[in-house]
């Protein structure tokens, strides 16, 4: 499992396992008007997705309209062109694979948001980004603390001075054995 830290909208951190069957995405006081998102990692992502689990609250009143189940994971190219998955918020920005939250529905400080989207079946979002961020395309500032999983057979691809590294790795054991 990867998880991910996202402090505001800007500083992320990544801590990361053995391996990786989901992306876990942790925030506190993650602040996005509304359409607005953030990518939760510079590297495009391999594998499949197959839903999400959210747990998370809003810290303060919502801004004009904003509600608790309004946070958003989406899944799309750089420039937005093509939404691949949308799982939260309101507004239908045309992903192909839309899910919503479960419970949310409130702008009140306090509110618990989240439960669980399930797709059924899996889908490919190999070379696409992941984003967070509020979707209430009309909403104001909304400020969410708490976690989403993304779950499937999903991981980042790697950076490639990681795998460099990997392959380095393996020659210099591959020579320890000759």
């Amino acid at each position: 499992m990867k998880a991910h830290t996202l402090f505001g909208a800007a500083a992320v951190a990544t801590l990361a396992s053995a391996a990786a069957a989901e992306i876990t995405i942790e925030f506190e006081n993650f602040i996005a008007a509304g359409a607005n998102a953030f990518p939760t990692s510079e590297n495009a992502l391999t594998g499949e997705v197959t839903g999400a689990f959210g747990d998370f609250i809003l810290n303060a009143d919502g801004e004009n309209f904003t509600w608790a189940d309004d946070l958003m994971v989406l899944i799309a190219n750089e420039d937005f062109s093509d939404i691949l998955v949308q799982m939260g918020g309101y507004s239908d920005f045309g992903a192909a694979y839309r899910g919503t939250w479960e419970f949310g529905a409130s702008g009140d400080a306090g509110t618990a948001a989240g439960g669980t989207i399930d797709r059924g079946a899996s889908v490919d979002v190999s070379g696409y980004t992941m984003y967070l961020g509020n979707g209430y395309a009309g909403g104001g500032n909304g400020d969410w603390s708490g976690l989403i999983t993304v779950n499937g057979s999903v991981d980042y691809v790697p950076a490639p001075g990681a795998l460099a590294l990997l392959g380095i790795a393996g020659l210099a054991g591959r020579r320890r054995r000759a």
